[in-house]
């Protein structure tokens, strides 16, 4: 796909339905302390995406976090924590 019009100092925005219709893979980068309690919110809340767009990683079928953040992947069988 190639967006005619766009140079390489251009800013581009996408609707969260353009990029889960569009995009085949979401790539997530989360580092640094400041970002646990952060990335832990996303892994145990379900939030709209207007409230956290960062839900798209969770909302796409083929999704990578690279994070340097020890952290227990929620396992959607059990629930969410109180």
């Amino acid at each position: 796909m190639t967006l005619e019009g766009l140079r390489i100092d251009s800013r581009a925005s996408f609707t969260p339905n353009w990029i889960l219709d569009n995009v085949d893979e979401l790539i997530g980068y989360v580092v640094g302390a400041d970002k646990q309690a952060i990335l832990k919110k996303l892994n145990t809340e379900d939030k709209q995406l207007n409230e956290r767009p960062a839900e798209l990683l969770k909302l796409h079928p083929r999704t990578t976090v690279y994070t340097d953040i020890d952290m227990e992947l929620h396992d959607p069988t059990k629930g969410y924590e109180a």
